[in-house]
């Protein structure tokens, strides 16, 4: 079926491109309007959504589903570079979910494949998070208000949490570890953005300079992508006598820099909490090893994943999205030999149509395949990132 949609947003194209009237018995040429064009093909789309598509018993295994892609792109891009993008898609569709971020927008897990790189395609994917916990039993010091605010983050009540440490702050209770409970709580209920308007507007200049609280608002600033912010707030930290705290800054900071791809830096930073193994059972080689692995891994360059891809699919297979290679190497084979035999046989209408339909694919295959260069570069980072996270996560929280 989306090889029929595609054939329908393309034929438009062709008929629309090449418009035809009558003018006393003779046919002559009009000139084309690009915005027709897409008006026309967004049309067709949601004819097929309203007539076709919700009738049918499969669904999409992409998010947004590939009519849903070809309404946003015909929307913000031109017809002459919509087209490609969505050739490509088709191509991709369901193929070499490996590369790609999962979503659960429709209800189930989808291959989260939005047109866009913005901060919404960001928050549409599924991560899981390490909640934040707090060990009770290491805070018996603490008075019994705030082992009770411990209690409630560890059983995921942040509200309730939140609400308690307003009542402590407005009864005029100012210690640190309020501010750094607070900054869990926006952080367990995944208000990244309330928590780092209150630490810059509401936290004093020494209470940003302490460990704990730096911690905090710097995975907060991760969490909404700003990574310079994040590693900025862990740069200037006092580490009085909480060694461990200051310590697990530094791991997050090396963290960070890895995300950065800030390697030499990282590799200083690990060093450097590794000097805190007399009291902390951690180990820098470790991070090194995988820092040094990410360094010397394989990289994919869009540039020649272009090039090969002249031959249609040779830039997905370069890439090692096998899937989207044989799809894109078979669809633009027939298109081409369907355009070929239709001016064999004098039939120039339809060779137009098809001709048009195979430049489409072919051109979405060749700007596919960079992309699928950039994505599978990044699967890598994200690969060795997550695992350098997973390795250190114990010591941070």
């Amino acid at each position: 079926m989306k090889k029929i949609l595609s054939l329908i947003i393309v034929s438009q194209f062709a008929l629309l491109l090449f418009p035809q009237e009558k003018v006393d018995g003779e046919v002559i040429n009009t000139h084309y309007n690009t915005d027709t064009i897409s008006e026309a093909s967004t049309d067709y789309i949601k004819q097929y959504q309203k007539y076709i598509s919700k009738h049918k018993n499969g669904k999409c295994a992409m998010y947004p589903s590939c009519s849903n892609y070809g309404l946003m792109v015909l929307d913000k891009y031109p017809i002459y570079k919509a087209l490609p993008l969505i050739a490509d898609r088709v191509i991709r569709c369901s193929h070499d979910a490996q590369y790609y971020d999962t979503t659960y927008e429709y209800g189930y897990k989808s291959i989260l494949d939005y047109p866009f790189n913005d901060e919404l395609s960001k928050k549409l994917a599924y991560n899981i998070r390490i909640e934040p916990q707090v060990d009770v039993l290491q805070r018996r010091s603490y008075r019994l208000d705030e082992q009770f605010i411990y209690h409630l983050i560890n059983r995921k009540l942040y509200e309730p949490a939140l609400t308690e440490i307003e009542r402590l702050q407005f009864n005029g209770v100012q210690e640190t570890n309020l501010y750094q409970q607070k900054l869990l709580c926006y952080r367990g209920l995944q208000r990244y953005e309330d928590g780092i308007f209150e630490y810059e507007n509401y936290f004093s200049p020494s209470l940003k300079r302490d460990a704990k609280i730096a911690l905090q608002a710097a995975i907060l600033y991760d969490r909404v992508e700003n990574l310079e912010l994040a590693e900025e707030t862990l740069a200037d930290v006092n580490m009085k006598n909480d060694t461990t705290s200051y310590y697990r800054s530094i791991v997050y900071k090396a963290y960070l820099q890895t995300k950065r791809k800030e390697y030499v830096k990282a590799k200083e930073s690990f060093l450097l909490a590794d000097s805190y193994r007399s009291e902390i059972d951690f180990c820098a080689s470790e991070n090194i090893q995988l820092l040094t692995q990410m360094q010397r891994a394989k990289y994919k360059s869009p540039t020649l994943a272009r090039v090969l891809s002249i031959i249609p699919g040779g830039g997905y297979l370069y890439t090692k999205h096998t899937g989207s290679a044989i799809t894109s190497l078979v669809m633009n084979s027939l298109l081409a030999y369907a355009t070929y035999t239709s001016v064999k046989s004098e039939n120039y209408g339809l060779a137009s149509i098809c001709g048009f339909l195979s430049l489409s694919f072919y051109f979405g295959n060749i700007n596919g395949s960079g992309r699928s260069a950039i994505r599978y570069n990044e699967k890598i980072h994200r690969d060795y990132t997550t695992r350098i996270y997973n390795a250190n996560k114990l010591f941070i929280y």
